[in-house]
C-alpha cells in the first residue's frame, strides 16, 4: 500500500501529490508514475542506451523530489549532462506508489469481467 503522508506525499487515483516544499508541489498522473517506475526497471537492468537518451518527461524533477522522502526505495537517477546513471537503493515497486485497485476502469466495481482484466494488467505491471 502507498505511503500517505500528507507532509510530503498523496496519493488518490486521479493524482500523485510531491510536496517539494511548503509552498511547492509537484501533482503526477498515475500513467506517467507508471512510466517512472519501468524507466528505472530498464536503466536497472542495463538497458538503457545512453547515444539517444530518451526518458518520461519530469522524470528528472520526480527523482530529485521522491528520493528525498523517508521510503525504502529509491528511484536510479541520470545526469543528462554526463550521462552518469546512479543505482540508488532497491528496486521501485509500483504498488508501494499506487493503490492500483483505485486505477481500476469504471465499471469494474460491478463488472466481474471487468475486474479480471484489471488485475491482470495489474500483474503485468
Amino acid at each position: 500500500m502507498p505511503p500517505s503522508s500528507d507532509e510530503y506525499y498523496h496519493s488518490s487515483a486521479q493524482r500523485i501529490t510531491l510536496r517539494a516544499q511548503a509552498n511547492l508541489q509537484f501533482i503526477y498522473p498515475p500513467d506517467l508514475v507508471k512510466a517512472y517506475v519501468k524507466f528505472d526497471k530498464v536503466i536497472r537492468e542495463g538497458k538503457l542506451t545512453l547515444t539517444k537518451l530518451k526518458m518520461p518527461a519530469g522524470y528528472g524533477d520526480w527523482v530529485r523530489i521522491y528520493n528525498t522522502f523517508d521510503l525504502p526505495f529509491k528511484f536510479s537517477s541520470i545526469d543528462t549532462q554526463t550521462r552518469a546513471i546512479s543505482i540508488h537503493s532497491t528496486t521501485p515497486i509500483i504498488t508501494d506508489i499506487l493503490d492500483l485497485d483505485a486505477l481500476s476502469c469504471p465499471h469494474s466495481t460491478t463488472n466481474t469481467a471487468a475486474k479480471g482484466e484489471a488485475k491482470q494488467a495489474r500483474d503485468r505491471l
